[in-house]
């Protein structure tokens, strides 16, 4: 049970983390971040898509490709 609530707190702050690199429009910070998760969920994802969006890039455009 000790290993869940660990993965589930590193989660979250992943996904805190994540969502104030948009918010503040780090975006760049906010990809790397996303390519250190090893496993991303749904939200995190989603989150990137929308960062992504921001940029408009062809960089961004493949990343999205490859999820």
């Amino acid at each position: 049970m000790k290993g869940n609530n660990y993965f589930y707190i590193y989660h979250m702050f992943d996904q805190t983390r994540f969502s104030g690199y948009i918010k503040n429009n780090m975006v760049n910070k906010a990809i790397d971040l996303f390519n250190e998760i090893q496993n991303p969920d749904e939200v995190i994802i989603i989150l990137l898509f929308n960062t992504c969006v921001k940029l408009g890039s062809n960089d961004t455009l493949n990343l999205t490709k490859k999820i």
